[in-house]
């Protein structure tokens, strides 16, 4: 996680905005992650070639993190020729060349994923699912909390005007991939893959398709995210590039959401578990994740400063309950006789929509420019995000009358109303 937080479009983003890169390249670059959701069905074909879920993941997972050491030491041999001759540092160059290999370090992550959560869903017991990765989720957010501290002493290093902390950065997340795969080996395989036999790879990818309540949450998912992404990855950019906010401030208010996750992760499990029912937790920390985007309407640094660390640490509460209701309710829903392929269909569904609405968020923000440009997006990213939440209703619970009835305890609804 320290890993992926450090290459993660949190930085990528805030470097963007400081070195002015423009909107197309940087919207691009921040969709990397989501275009490589697409490795999701590559990895499906190779994985039933595999004879272990764990082989195949630290095979793809150790490729995919050594992607970045091409951007790493470019960065370092292009700085330090730049500096021998006294000329510019080829800042769109090499964030063209760092777009194409965070492709393809996400399109190999991707299909690296599908072969991880089988191998934890054979591992874990169903009756503990949301205990477990409550749990874990706490663990998780330490090392993130960890990160970001890091992260906030570095970015801000600049000896002779050489962007040297984002480097460093980069050094450390190399690093903790290694570190990182490392103990990805120590942890005990699951049972064989089960070989598809007398079955085609097409027939098996049809499955989750023809599975109505898992389609309905590939669905919602995949909508929900298009509306994040529409403007989410942004945030850094805007605060760094427009309000002139120093990416360490950011950094910081990142550990809050960070605190937020952290302290409310294993309620969140117990409650899911408790419940059986996920969806409640989902409809009730899509809301607040929804109406996070308002609160940056302002064009104020100031008021900014002011509102975003109180605002990041509720997102953080919010996601927390969000993430793990999801993850639940994917495991409930991928009943079929292949799991992987229910988790690849929702992974890549979800990622091709995210990518889209992260390219159409950013280069909206500049056809509307006249309007407040990432303002207006951020408007109508809420909107986005509202009408999602609404739409899982009838996806998810089978009508409006069963949802609001479910969600708020009527007992007489109908479903005109």
């Amino acid at each position: 996680m320290s890993y992926e937080t450090w290459f993660g479009v949190v930085y990528l983003s805030g470097l963007a905005g400081e070195l002015g890169v423009n909107v197309t390249i940087t919207s691009v670059l921040l969709a990397a992650p989501w275009i490589g959701s697409i490795g999701q069905l590559i990895g499906l074909w190779v994985l039933f070639r595999e004879t272990s879920y764990r082989s195949y993941t630290l095979k793809v997972a150790a490729l995919a993190r050594a992607c970045w050491i091409v951007p790493v030491f470019t960065a370092a041999y292009w700085g330090f020729w730049t500096w021998k001759v006294q000329a510019p540092f080829p800042v769109e160059a090499w964030f063209k060349l760092t777009t194409v290999f965070a492709c393809l370090s996400a399109l190999l992550g991707a299909s690296s994923s599908t072969a991880w959560l089988s191998w934890v869903k054979a591992l874990v017991p169903s009756r503990f699912q949301g205990r477990f990765f409550g749990v874990r989720q706490r663990y998780v957010m330490l090392t993130l909390a960890a990160a970001h501290f890091i992260a906030s002493y570095w970015v801000g290093w600049r000896p002779g005007g050489s962007y040297l902390g984002y480097w460093m950065l980069g050094l450390c997340a190399l690093v903790s991939a290694g570190i990182s795969t490392f103990l990805l080996a120590k942890v005990e395989d699951a049972p064989a893959v089960k070989s598809l036999t007398g079955v085609s790879f097409w027939d098996a990818l049809k499955e989750p398709w023809a599975d109505l309540p898992f389609r309905n949450l590939v669905i919602f998912g995949a909508v929900f995210n298009f509306a994040v992404q529409f403007v989410g990855p942004f945030f850094p950019y805007y605060f760094t590039k427009e309000l002139h906010i120093p990416m360490s401030l950011v950094s910081l208010w990142i550990v809050l959401v960070v605190a937020g996750s952290f302290v409310t992760s294993s309620y969140w499990g117990k409650r899911i578990d408790h419940s059986k029912d996920p969806r409640g937790v989902m409809f009730f920390c899509s809301h607040l994740i929804s109406i996070s985007p308002l609160f940056y309407l302002m064009g104020s640094a100031a008021l900014v400063k002011f509102i975003a660390p109180f605002e990041y640490f509720i997102n953080g509460i919010a996601w927390s309950g969000f993430n793990l209701a999801i993850m639940t309710l994917l495991f409930q829903k991928s009943s079929g006789r292949n799991p992987p392929f229910y988790f690849s269909i929702h992974v890549a569904t979800s990622g091709v929509l995210g990518a889209l609405g992260n390219f159409l968020g950013g280069n909206l923000s500049v056809v509307l420019h006249e309007y407040g440009g990432f303002r207006a997006c951020f408007l109508l990213g809420t909107i986005l995000r509202f009408a999602a939440v609404y739409f899982s209703i009838p996806l998810l619970w089978g009508s409006f009358g069963e949802g609001f009835s479910k969600l708020f305890g009527s007992r007489r609804l109908s479903a005109g109303k």
